[in-house]
């Protein structure tokens, strides 16, 4: 988050504070893509979240929070984001920091398939979030990455479109 979406966030909590309208929530995700890379970086947001969480409590708004994550080895630097009631972190079962994984807390797979999924005890977490925020402790997701260059030929022929491959 940067301190202009932050700025952007308190701003809208003073203002839901000023005119008294009804119930006011705030769900935050961190990282659309991407991951905590730096313990500095992990530090930095486990500040942004705690310096929100106190805006969100003086202004009476309802603030939660999640994020996945395979940087396991920077748990101890998640900690506040982890020791926060209103925020579920999500870890990925596929790191090469599996062994970190504490599996009392919730955790994410990604599977060929949604059936594939739910067959293996998992809750669908490949339509939308709501099982992160809900904090479902197995979270399955489908794979949705690059497809083979013959599914991408099929998928554009279809379409009458042409592939062009680069060398």
């Amino acid at each position: 988050m940067c301190i202009r979406d932050r700025l952007w966030v308190d701003r809208k909590m003073r203002s839901h504070e000023s005119r008294g309208d009804g119930d006011l929530s705030f769900l935050v995700r961190i990282h659309d893509s991407g991951d905590f890379f730096h313990r500095d970086y992990c530090r930095a947001w486990g500040e942004a979240w705690d310096a929100l969480s106190r805006d969100a409590q003086t202004n009476s708004v309802e603030l939660r929070g999640y994020a996945y994550t395979k940087s396991l080895h920077f748990l101890s630097s998640l900690e506040s984001l982890f020791g926060s009631e209103n925020f579920s972190m999500i870890q990925s079962e596929e790191t090469r920091w599996n062994y970190l994984i504490d599996w009392d807390k919730p955790t994410a797979k990604i599977f060929p398939t949604g059936e594939d999924a739910l067959s293996s005890g998992y809750v669908n977490g490949w339509k939308d979030d709501t099982a992160a925020i809900k904090g479902e402790r197995r979270i399955g997701l489908s794979y949705h990455g690059t497809k083979s260059i013959a599914s991408a030929r099929e998928t554009l022929e279809c379409g009458g479109a042409r592939l062009v491959e680069v060398a």
